[in-house]
């Protein structure tokens, strides 16, 4: 799932929806990756997501093909930086290496991605607290560890006669929500991308001037319902302009006539508006009458 900031917009994340999703102009340059979606709860009440113009992607482990197409174009199309958080374990650099470069199933992928997981040499400086975990096949052949990783994703073998290893790892869980919050803010200032979106010179008055006549536009129909009484106005309007309560079951009989597959409601409604067009210069004048004090 892709949450926007600002929109309230959730995007879900399959080949259909990637292939039709638009990235909406100057709303983020920026999408983060969590491989769990268990944190998007931490994230949303923090709004990080607003604060960095931050679109959020969370998913469950690695990604799949289509979040895959998303970061491809938005990396080559769209600019946007793209980050990846993760578990300090051998599945977690793994994400982020598979959401970095071209696999077998995506050959010619390769993304520009900037790595703010957690790493397990981090993890231990900071004391987080390290769990076990049996693997039972080999570190992906790809990766590139420090000496610390490579001793605590190798670990020991349980026992000589099959290929089990007792490992170590830290997991996102083990910081506290201030934490994680903390983690990534810290990782983004470290990458110098803490920068909110503002359009381009060119952009910016065009759209700016959209905003601000909405604006005027808004309250000026709020002074008007608040000086005139618009219910008023159309009851006293609707009195003299509408129909003979004679004619109303001739009128849906006659739209009957026109098309069968219409409700009585549609039929009223359908006519009713033919009959507001021929008398709407009328109406208008009676209504600018009543505005003016005339």
């Amino acid at each position: 799932m892709l949450y926007e900031p600002h929109t309230g917009i959730a995007v879900p994340l399959g080949t259909r929806e990637v292939d039709s999703y638009e990235f909406p102009s100057w709303l983020y340059d920026k999408i983060l990756y969590v491989e769990k979606k268990g944190f998007w709860p931490v994230l949303k009440a923090a709004r990080l997501a607003e604060k960095y113009d931050m679109a959020v992607v969370v998913g469950e482990g690695y990604a799949c093909e289509a979040v895959r197409v998303l970061f491809s174009n938005a990396d080559k199309n769209q600019s946007y930086k793209i980050f990846v958080l993760h578990d300090a374990d051998p599945d977690g650099y793994n994400i982020c290496r598979t959401l970095a470069e071209e696999t077998a199933r995506m050959p010619g992928y390769k993304v520009d991605i900037h790595d703010m997981g957690l790493s397990i040499d981090y993890a231990l400086s900071i004391g987080l607290p390290v769990e076990t975990f049996v693997r039972k096949k080999a570190l992906p052949s790809k990766l590139v560890l420090s000496g610390v990783a490579l001793e605590r994703f190798t670990g020991k073998k349980i026992n000589r006669s099959d290929k089990m290893f007792k490992c170590e790892r830290v997991e996102l869980n083990a910081f506290t929500s201030v934490q994680i919050i903390d983690h990534i803010e810290s990782k983004l200032n470290e990458f110098g991308v803490t920068e909110k979106v503002i359009p381009d010179a060119d952009s910016l008055p065009g759209m700016a001037d959209e905003i601000t006549n909405q604006m005027v536009r808004e309250l000026v129909e709020r002074i008007i319902s608040e000086t005139f009484s618009i219910p008023k106005i159309a009851q006293d309007i609707h009195s003299k302009w509408s129909w003979d309560t004679s004619v109303i079951k001739d009128k849906i009989e006659a739209k009957f006539n026109d098309d069968r597959s219409q409700s009585w409601r549609d039929a009223v409604s359908g006519s009713f508006r033919e009959h507001l067009n021929k008398c709407a210069p009328n109406i208008r004048k009676e209504v600018e009458q009543t505005i003016k004090g005339e």
